[in-house]
């Protein structure tokens, strides 16, 4: 706590986003951060906010709701993906419905999708690649329906792979999961899953065709996937090795998006924001909401919210019975007005923050 405030962390949105959180290295903070920033300065023009709705409210509320009238739904703050998205719809020939709404394209965006145009996608994908995540740019690329530019990404990470002789260094490169060497003779653990070789990965998406895949494809990268150790490259098989025309019932995609998957949440609402149709988006939205606030994960706060429905600050107080991270809670609920969020709470929680603090971090500017 002491060393994250002389780091900078406090109140102050831009800074926690832009310089401080990163040097954590926790995803739940980080991406929190993010919507909190997203909110603030690409929808709201950086003015402050009385409160933030949560995705789960924008998708679900009826439509005499005051969230469906507020800056999130202003003329033009999501046309541009609306468009792209529908321009994809007119174009893919791959064997999915994806449906779009302005809430949907809007939960999209607040999750770090919605993008804007192909070349936008392409900045996001590169981003990735340069971070060395290229399971997690190959899936999204397939989640968009360019499997080419997927194998372009396996064929990077090949190529960096094959400059680094290390196969430990290598596989850490790949985002994929490494597990010490088993002793000489030893059979693998049960259950254990594996780093598979990234040509192999390549090889197998290479071989779906457009308009669909066949049934021994299916069969056999189904059996891939349940042994990848990379969560991304499962889920874009599971994804790829869905069939609604056999299965004759509106696919679930539990694979990406079910409790087994371990993708991120913010990546798993925006899945289900392409591909589920209403009635399943509200089931899911309903459960994941249920969940995040049980759990006690932060990135469920895009869900919740941060205003008066006080679902966020029962996840926040799960929250902090999970981790005692007391100055993240109440540097979130500093974000917004308490008269907005009226829970006693929330006043307890930022006098604890301070109370807690040395007298020197105290000294700083916005630290609650």
């Amino acid at each position: 706590m002491r060393e994250r405030a002389k780091a900078g962390y406090s109140s102050d949105t831009k800074r926690n986003h832009e310089t401080v959180v990163p040097q954590f290295e926790d995803a739940e903070i980080t991406s929190v951060w993010k919507w909190i920033y997203n909110m603030k300065f690409q929808f709201n023009k950086g003015k402050a906010l009385s409160e933030y709705k949560g995705i789960y409210r924008v998708i679900t509320a009826p439509k005499d709701d005051d969230s469906k009238s507020s800056f999130l739904f202003s003329p033009g703050a999501c046309s541009d993906s609306m468009s792209f998205s529908l321009e994809l719809m007119k174009t893919v020939t791959l064997n999915f419905t994806m449906y779009t709404t302005y809430a949907r394209a809007l939960a999209q965006k607040l999750c770090g999708w919605g993008f804007k145009s192909a070349q936008d996608l392409e900045e996001k994908l590169v981003q990735y690649e340069n971070r060395g995540r290229f399971s997690k740019a190959a899936a999204l690329a397939v989640f968009h329906f360019n499997l080419k530019r997927a194998l372009a990404t396996f064929q990077l990470q090949a190529q960096k792979e094959s400059q680094v002789p290390d196969t430990k260094a290598a596989a850490v490169s790949a985002d994929i999961p490494t597990s010490p060497a088993p002793t000489q003779g030893a059979a693998p653990a049960a259950g254990t899953k594996k780093s598979i070789n990234v040509q192999l990965i390549a090889m197998a998406l290479s071989g779906y065709k457009d308009g669909g895949a066949g049934a021994l494809w299916r069969q056999t990268c189904r059996a891939l996937a349940a042994d990848i150790a990379d969560p991304y490259l499962e889920a874009m098989f599971m994804f790829l090795c869905q069939n609604p025309e056999e299965e004759g019932k509106a696919v679930t995609y539990d694979g990406v998006i079910g409790a087994k998957s371990k993708i991120s949440l913010l990546d798993k609402i925006a899945f289900a924001c392409r591909f589920l149709d209403d009635n399943q988006l509200r089931a899911y939205l309903s459960e994941a909401h249920s969940q995040a606030i049980t759990a006690g994960a932060l990135e469920g706060l895009l869900l919740t919210g941060i205003d008066d429905s006080g679902s966020c600050v029962e996840l926040l107080q799960s929250y902090l019975e999970r981790t005692n991270d007391i100055q993240t809670v109440a540097l979130v609920m500093s974000q917004v007005s308490s008269r907005k969020v009226k829970a006693p709470q929330v006043e307890q929680w930022i006098e604890l923050c301070a109370s807690l603090l040395p007298r020197s971090a105290q000294s700083s500017p916005h630290l609650v």
